[in-house]
Parts: structure tokens; C-alpha cells; sequence
């Protein structure tokens, strides 16, 4: 996720119920002007 700009925001622990059981879900965001500049290279 790093080579395309994404910082690592934290992780949601047991967020998700799925196949029976409870998953965490690791969060990652960019900002838009960060996004404009790894879109123009």
C-alpha cells in the first residue's frame, strides 16, 4: 500500500462478522493532493 502513497491510519479489531467469526480490518488513506502528485508520475 506504501508504493502507491496510502499511510497506514491504524486497525479496527474485530469490525467485520463474516464465515462465523469476527475479522480486524487494517485502515490506510491518502490525501487528495498527495493522490494528484503519484497520479501525474
Amino acid at each position: 500500500m506504501a508504493k502507491v502513497g496510502l499511510k497506514y491510519e491504524g486497525t479496527l479489531r474485530e469490525k467485520v462478522f463474516f464465515k462465523d467469526k469476527f475479522h480486524s480490518m487494517k485502515m490506510h488513506s491518502i490525501l487528495k493532493k498527495d493522490w494528484l502528485i503519484n497520479d501525474k508520475n
